[in-house]
């Protein structure tokens, strides 16, 4: 049963991957450093709280390593709000990345230099976040096909041109440490959970639906559009009306749904709190289109 499992749902999305890794690590295909752009403004969370620890910076550079400061500085990473100087970027992507990082980190000397954070090791420890978050993203994207019923051999095609016919294609290699990405995979595990939730209307599917649509918040603001999908993935007004009034009747499933949502959101009010004082900080507030 096991041995059937694996090879329907997973040998076909790990062949995909492995076929991505082959191309991305050979040649051409090589891109260094990874964690670069944007990319220092999603990351630099980390290193910021466990390394250098001055992720709360009272409008100050960082004296122990003016270095790593400016050339952070010159990517636009951190602005001015008020006396505070504050990462712009959302927490979401470093929150995913932190387990790979956190044992890097347990695994790479430091030796108080500017490059803590951002050796080779830590390079390469986004790139495999970012791979292993691809996995399931494309996971998760057949996971949501199969409730339409589509053949498997026609979701893999599907996988395989979301990998390498997208611009994921860049984003899991070229930008490997921008957020889109990790948007791909909890955007997809959101839905998918969603979809099951309205399939099964089970407690647990609505629960982790919402730890994921959490993520998605935290990950990239703007992906708060992705609840306009929810009427067309009940499928008409009708069942919507019937699971938003299935939900209803459970108050304490949907209170402690709530509650994941505004746990998981509390993350990115925390790092404001932190680094500017207050729990409501727009960080984008010195930009515009």
């Amino acid at each position: 049963m096991h041995r059937l499992y694996l090879s329907k749902y997973l040998i076909p999305e790990l062949l995909i991957m492995l076929i991505f890794i082959l191309l991305i690590r050979s040649g051409a295909g090589k891109v260094y450093p990874i964690i670069k752009a944007d990319g220092v403004g999603y990351y630099d969370y980390l290193p910021s709280l466990f390394i250098r620890h001055d992720i709360a910076r009272k409008n100050q550079p960082l004296l122990k390593y003016p270095a790593r400061y400016n050339n952070i500085q010159k990517k636009g990473v951190y602005v001015h709000y008020h006396e505070f100087l504050v990462d712009k970027y959302p927490v979401g992507t470093a929150v995913l990345q932190s387990p790979f990082v956190l044992i890097t980190y347990l695994a790479t000397p430091l030796h108080g230099s500017p490059d803590d954070g951002y050796q080779k090791t830590f390079q390469y420890a986004v790139l495999i976040a970012t791979l292993f978050y691809l996995f399931l993203g494309i996971f998760f994207l057949g996971k949501i096909l199969e409730f339409y019923n589509i053949k498997r051999g026609i979701i893999v095609f599907i996988e395989f041109l979301a990998v390498f016919g997208t611009a994921i294609t860049n984003y899991a290699n070229y930008d490997a440490s921008f957020s889109h990405v990790y948007s791909f995979f909890a955007i997809n595990a959101f839905l998918y959970f969603s979809l099951r939730y309205f399939k099964k209307k089970d407690a647990m599917s609505f629960l982790t639906a919402c730890l994921f649509f959490g993520l998605v918040l935290i990950i990239r603001n703007i992906n708060v559009l992705i609840l306009l999908f929810i009427p067309f993935l009940a499928g008409s007004w009708v069942q919507l009306k019937q699971i938003v009034v299935h939900t209803i009747q459970k108050p304490k499933i949907l209170l402690i749904g709530f509650l994941i949502i505004v746990a998981v959101f509390f993350i990115l009010r925390w790092v404001s709190l932190v680094q500017a004082g207050g729990i409501l900080l727009y960080s984008y507030h010195v930009e515009g289109f």
